[in-house]
């Protein structure tokens, strides 16, 4: 797989955390597994070659619509494709669901949505030019532009959520959300009741789930010796916490992940065979 990551504009930078493309062009014909691990943000995909199917223990999953809003979620999700595949999307921040599309990122967490479903006609138009676009400089210039309108039409993302996001980011879940309240000027339930609408989850899950997603950019142990290492400089208290929480996030136990062994993109990898 060839997975690349591209800065948004300066002007989206506030809405769009990053770009980012996938392809995989050496898996002709084969049906291949693959697993999206737990992730705070939310997102649009669209793919112009080939479509995903959701993977359940029944075998009865359904393809994915070629235009989709992601929500964040805490749990994984299995998948499979048939054959090569290309993808480009937008990760985004959950308070500018609000602004963008009009619902809080509550609504969609958890969830894979057909953009059609919210947008219409408008989703429609928006994949015949991502599909003519033909190359990803191309479409990322149509998501930016498909962005730009959006957020020009829409209301400013809540200014406390928005300051509280950014917060955690730095900090993780140790930053206190009676802290945050404080510095905001409004009770700590009032804060975790705006969190959880506009972000999908309450701050401490959305910080533990920044710190697991932190930990996936030391993939291979390229940059620590010992997962032990690796569990302390991501903030968890020890190896067996990590792991625990690794496993709840991935489905997979880190070692699994960071030994190299599987094909990834950060935090979507290709599953082994059975």
């Amino acid at each position: 797989m060839i997975y690349r990551v591209i800065p948004p504009p300066a002007d989206l930078a506030g809405i769009v955390r990053i770009y980012w493309t996938l392809e995989d062009r050496a898996s002709a014909g084969n049906i291949t597994s693959h697993r999206l691990f737990a992730d705070p943000f939310p997102g649009l995909v669209f793919h112009y070659d080939n479509y995903f199917t959701s993977s359940t223990a029944e075998g009865d999953g359904e393809a994915f619509p070629p235009l989709i809003l992601h929500g964040p979620s805490r749990r994984y999700q299995d998948m499979e494709v048939r054959g090569a595949f290309g993808i480009v999307g937008a990760y985004l921040y959950p308070f500018s669901l609000r602004p963008l599309f009009g619902l809080p990122a509550h609504e969609v967490s958890e969830r894979f949505v057909d953009l059609h479903a919210i947008l219409g006609a408008a989703a429609g138009q928006l994949a015949a030019q991502l599909q003519d676009a033909g190359n990803t400089t191309g479409r990322l210039r149509v998501f930016s532009d498909f962005l730009r309108h959006r957020i020009r039409a829409g209301a400013p993302p809540d200014a406390a959520v928005q300051y509280c996001v950014q917060q955690l980011q730095r900090a993780g879940p140790e930053r206190r959300v009676e802290q945050l309240a404080s510095q905001l000027g409004i009770s700590t339930r009032q804060l975790e009741r705006k969190f959880q609408a506009e972000v999908g989850f309450n701050p401490k899950l959305f910080g533990r789930l920044l710190r697991f997603q932190s930990s996936l950019g030391y993939a291979e142990l390229s940059s620590v010796h010992t997962l032990t290492e690796l569990a302390h400089r991501c903030g968890y208290a020890d190896q067996s916490h990590f792991t625990r929480e690794f496993k709840d996030f991935a489905g997979l136990r880190p070692r699994q992940y960071f030994k190299g062994a599987l094909a990834s993109a950060d935090n979507f990898v290709r599953m082994p065979e059975e």
